[in-house]
């Protein structure tokens, strides 16, 4: 990209121009996250945040101080030395807020629980009868017996037939019920 190129190219990312903006996340994000990448060695660190996280900060910093007409820079090798010198300062931040929180889960923060919403209750509990309703009786209790957590090995021992058997067999009249119950899809051609 020749200078006069570059110098339109970045008048319309910082007028806002969506696929000016577009071209430089394609042209410049690689290199960004191989820079920060390369200098994000330390994997307790690598577990906290990702290379994409700091690129996207970096970039959006970037738009919105272009758009103000913050940087002045010479040509494509310019943005790229700049970008990099962003992405690498927003690395130092991050590791520094981290050795902040000495590398734990700052006090008072607790864990989402992984236990599912009342309207996921409910949902499962719809779904589950919905498919009750439609499986013989020798289904339904094996529904059952896996839904309360029994092992395969365990109901084929009661029944005498083979775990992979009974497995099987529900998988099928699941398959069977699903397909009863999905509108059939509408072919206009």
């Amino acid at each position: 990209m020749n200078e006069q190129d570059f110098a339109s190219f970045l008048t319309a990312v910082r007028s806002g121009d969506r696929t000016a903006a577009a071209d430089l996340v394609r042209r410049y994000e690689p290199y960004l996250r191989q820079v920060i990448r390369l200098r994000l060695t330390d994997e307790r660190l690598r577990r906290v945040f990702d290379s994409a996280d700091i690129c996207q900060s970096v970039l959006a910093n970037f738009f919105a101080r272009a758009a103000a007409g913050a940087f002045d820079v010479p040509g494509p090798e310019g943005l790229r030395a700049l970008l990099a010198r962003m992405a690498i300062n927003k690395l130092l931040d991050k590791v520094r807020q981290e050795q902040h929180h000495g590398g734990g889960i700052p006090d008072g923060w607790d864990a989402p629980a992984n236990d599912p919403t009342p309207s996921q209750v409910l949902l499962r509990a719809d779904l589950a009868a919905a498919l009750r309703a439609r499986l013989t009786e020798r289904e339904c209790w094996l529904f059952d017996q896996r839904a309360g957590g029994r092992a395969w090995r365990d109901i084929a021992a009661e029944v005498g037939a083979a775990p992979d058997a009974l497995r099987v067999h529900l998988a099928r009249a699941i398959a069977r019920v699903q397909k009863e119950v999905q509108p059939e899809d509408s072919s206009d051609g």
